[in-house]
């Protein structure tokens, strides 16, 4: 459900900080399950962080793992790296702790 997904980024907005804001799209017929960039506007930099309209568990997974790489974005050196598996692990065990 959308309200899952909602709270969930709040969460991680609220307790897992990036240098820059992200900002989360539900794309339809996206080709991947998500992607994360790094955006710059006249506004300043950003994160973009897309995921495919799915079922809601498959997007609660995806929006982890590709706000995990937002976190990592200036230190993963290859896509799914140790450095941004860390992270991803890091936002598991928080995600499914007891609140």
């Amino acid at each position: 459900c959308m309200n899952h997904f909602r709270q969930l980024l709040e969460r991680l907005k609220r307790d897992h900080r990036t240098r820059y804001p992200v900002r989360v799209y539900i794309v339809p017929g996206l080709a991947d399950l998500g992607e994360c960039d790094l955006k710059e506007t006249a506004s300043g930099k950003w994160f973009k962080i897309s995921v495919r309209k799915d079922r809601a568990d498959v997007m609660l997974h995806t929006l982890i793992e590709e706000y995990a790489h937002a976190m990592a974005w200036f230190v993963e050196k290859k896509d799914h790296d140790e450095q941004w598996a860390k992270r991803y692990s890091t936002l598991r065990i928080w995600w499914e702790s007891p609140q």
